[in-house]
């Protein structure tokens, strides 16, 4: 397969930027009717042109200009002659919605949903069942928005970079994106905006590999807000962002939850360079295959911003759930809640969160809440759970906490009332105080 000669990574320099115009300018000069395209090794493919750059032999309903904008279908069954799959693209204004491509085998360089250069790029669909794609984009636009476009993915393998949906000055917000099976060498991206926001972008990935990042949504200048990651299987070697903003923007409300797999990097609800980092929420649960495993060096933080001890904050509203025991991650950082929810079958001496840093680890102002959740527990009065073991030095307020959560417990039936304490430099354990129908304190 012959490579291009422009970066995979569009739109992050002069040098891709130029790349990514030369890609949606070309489109002005070949035509073909608007139709249904299934690929299987033999067909039509154009040379779209522009000076003296040309983009050979792409795959695309009607051709490089004037493409019906919406509707069209694209099907590749096999073959490595096409360089570039588009579901449909326009040089102009127009906007491109409801397009579909479907990848079932084949090896290309670049598969996009929809292209515009100007307009709008919404609700396009790429289904990947297997074949090489050296880039994917579900939806792109040089200067409009990218919105709702989704990318399936049961197969095969990206040897570059995933993108839910793509903008240089546009934004990239509610674009979403599922894993079942596959490798993807680079980065696993929901929404990704030069100079806009990227904010309701969502990753679910039940299976494959990721050996880049996986980024709920990225922004270089705007803000990276409530994108929602799920993991419920499969293996992410690089770090784990809910949201992420290179510049002034906010890093807030974003969501990741992690019930499976393997996570090797670090995991952060949000980040920002020059704006908060807050109301982000990590929630880490038991799922059908047993807990998450997570690498030696991997670490959870709730915010990260490059300037939090001058101007911005990094650990308001943020909070890590635990569902499930026996977690072990590196070091913990910036969480305003720490909540630990007691099963079932949770036993006396089982524990929550081990922490392998050799540094300190501060949770001094955090809130501690330790809760029941279900109908009831094996805990007895007197028994006592270790929720954090550190190797480090463990920074607390002070040796007795307060348990923050009061009232009923989730769906319990008893109350039970737990004394939080931290019984020497490296522990802090809950202590079952009371059983009862009374009141939880």
């Amino acid at each position: 397969m012959k490579k291009p000669s422009y970066t995979t990574a569009m739109f992050h320099s002069t040098k891709t930027t130029l790349a990514a115009c030369v890609v949606l300018w070309c489109l002005v000069s070949c035509s073909i009717a608007a139709r249904k395209i299934v690929y299987d090794g033999s067909g039509s493919l154009q040379t779209c042109k522009m000076g003296y750059y040309d983009f050979h032999n792409s795959l695309a309903p009607s051709g490089c200009s004037n493409t019906k904008p919406t509707g069209n279908f694209v099907k590749m069954l096999k073959g490595k002659e096409p360089e570039h799959v588009f579901g449909a693209f326009r040089a102009d204004g127009t906007e491109v919605r409801n397009n579909k491509v479907v990848f079932k085998a084949g090896e290309v360089d670049f598969v996009y949903g929809g292209v515009s250069f100007e307009g709008n790029v919404n609700n396009n669909v790429i289904t990947i069942n297997g074949g090489t794609i050296d880039q994917n984009t579900g939806g792109m636009s040089y200067s409009g928005n990218a919105d709702y476009n989704s990318i399936s993915i049961s197969g095969g393998t990206i040897t570059a970079d995933n993108y839910g949906g793509s903008s240089y000055l546009g934004n990239t917000n509610d674009n979403s994106i599922t894993i079942s099976g596959s490798t993807i060498k680079g980065d696993n991206t929901g929404g990704r905006s030069g100079n806009g926001d990227s904010n309701g972008n969502s990753i679910t990935i039940i299976g494959g590999m990721i050996n880049g990042s996986n980024i709920g949504g990225l922004a270089s200048s705007g803000s990276a807000n409530s994108n929602n990651i799920t993991i419920v299987g499969g293996t992410v070697n690089g770090n784990n962002k809910g949201g992420h903003s290179d510049a002034v923007g906010n890093a807030n409300n974003n969501i990741l939850t992690i019930s499976g797999g393997t996570i090797n990097g670090s995991n952060l609800g949000g980040y920002s360079i020059e704006g908060n980092a807050i109301n982000n929420t990590i929630t880490i649960k038991r799922g059908k295959f047993g807990h998450p495993i997570f690498g030696k060096n991997s670490e959870l933080y709730g915010g990260l911003t490059g300037f939090a001890s001058c101007c911005f904050s990094a650990k308001t509203g943020n909070t890590l759930n635990l569902h499930t025991t026996n977690i072990t991650v590196k070091n913990i950082y910036n969480f305003e809640n720490l909540r630990f929810y007691v099963q079932k079958d949770t036993s006396k001496n089982a524990v929550f969160l081990t922490l392998t840093d050799s540094k300190k680890t501060d949770i001094t102002g955090t809130k501690i809440s330790v809760v029941v959740e279900g109908k009831s527990t094996r805990l007895k009065v007197g028994d006592a759970i270790t929720l954090i073991k550190t190797k480090g030095k463990l920074l607390t307020d002070s040796d007795k906490l307060t348990n923050t959560i009061t009232g009923k417990h989730k769906g319990s039936v008893a109350k039970y009332n737990f004394a939080i304490e931290k019984v020497d430099e490296h522990t802090l354990v809950a202590k079952v105080t009371k059983v009862g129908l009374g009141k939880v304190n």
